[in-house]
């Protein structure tokens, strides 16, 4: 099965009208992408909504899996909150590959400052899916 971005993604989607339009770069076993979330994604005033925060690791995860050849959907994420995000603040947000077991893949991503500070980050079992299945 071949990973496909069809360009609806709320995060990645080019197309989707309220998405966050994520350009994320993808090789190797890691996924990097530099971005800002618009005020309509916060939660408190002027801070993310930490769905959002966990969505966009999430996705970090799944891109770098994918840049491995694999196409999976997530089977467990765990989040950790460092510091609260900001909207309209620039952010870098990166994902990685540890292992590969099975029909799992473990991956990790972080959303980090300018200055490499870390505000959140996630561990993830991605389960890989069989050609079809979607």
């Amino acid at each position: 099965m071949e990973f496909v971005n069809e360009n609806k993604c709320l995060l990645c989607g080019l197309e989707n009208p309220v998405g966050l339009k994520l350009r994320i770069d993808y090789r190797d076993g890691k996924s990097r992408t530099v971005f800002s979330y618009q005020e309509y994604f916060q939660g408190y005033t002027g801070v993310v909504h930490g769905g959002m925060v966990g969505a966009v690791l999430d996705e970090m995860c799944v891109y770098a899996a994918a840049s491995l050849g694999y196409v999976t959907v997530t089977g467990e994420l765990t989040v950790r909150y460092k510091k609260p995000v900001k909207v309209e603040t620039e952010y870098i947000a990166e994902g990685y590959v540890e292992e590969v077991k099975g029909k799992l893949v473990l991956a990790g991503a972080r959303l980090v400052d300018g200055e490499g500070e870390i505000y959140a980050y996630a561990k993830a079992k991605l389960v890989i899916v069989k050609k079809g299945a979607l």
